[in-house]
């Protein structure tokens, strides 16, 4: 019998957890990852048969809404070869606010000529902890708020930021 998949979608790490401990309680099914997709949504994937899964994503939806954080839920039947492929492959989450440590020694990378908007960006929060927000990176990269959403929306998209209560935080 071939594999099927179900998906839920939560906001909040809480939300997570008891929606994935009320499936994998509920039947019997292989809790394959946390997926965190941004501004606090988190995908729980589960493996099992068909029957298994809709058990499991009933229960979790159940669960997810008692708390009242359910976003959606899924399943993939007798999925493709290239969509069990991407979905057992799919890269995990990456979640924090934490960028990299600069020691005392190290001086922060000054933007040359050659350097682009992203990789700007990219260094304004490194050094910025507490985040940024989307004027202060336009300030920095000196263009509108407009042309900056371009900016930040192709890092959001590589996932190299996150979003969180209108600032921008790097990945850690």
């Amino acid at each position: 019998m071939k594999a099927s998949y179900g998906f839920i979608e939560t906001r909040g790490f809480v939300a997570a957890v008891t929606a994935a401990d009320a499936m994998v309680k509920s039947a019997n099914v292989q809790l394959l990852k946390f997926r965190k997709v941004g501004g606090a949504l988190i995908t729980i994937v589960v493996k099992g048969d068909l029957a298994a899964c809709q058990a499991a994503v009933e229960a979790g939806a159940k669960a997810a809404q008692t708390i009242g954080h359910l976003v959606s839920s899924h399943i993939i039947a007798n999925p493709y070869p290239d969509t069990q492929n991407q979905v057992e492959n799919m890269p995990k989450g990456r979640g924090g606010r934490k960028g990299q440590k600069r020691t005392a020694r190290q001086k922060p990378q000054q933007p040359s000529a050659k350097t682009t908007d992203s990789e700007i960006v990219l260094n304004f929060l490194m050094k910025r902890k507490q985040g940024a927000t989307l004027k202060e990176i336009a300030a920095v990269l000196q263009k509108t708020p407009a042309e900056t959403r371009v900016v930040i929306k192709q890092l959001m998209d590589q996932n190299k930021i996150e979003k969180i209560r209108q600032m921008y935080f790097l990945n850690s």
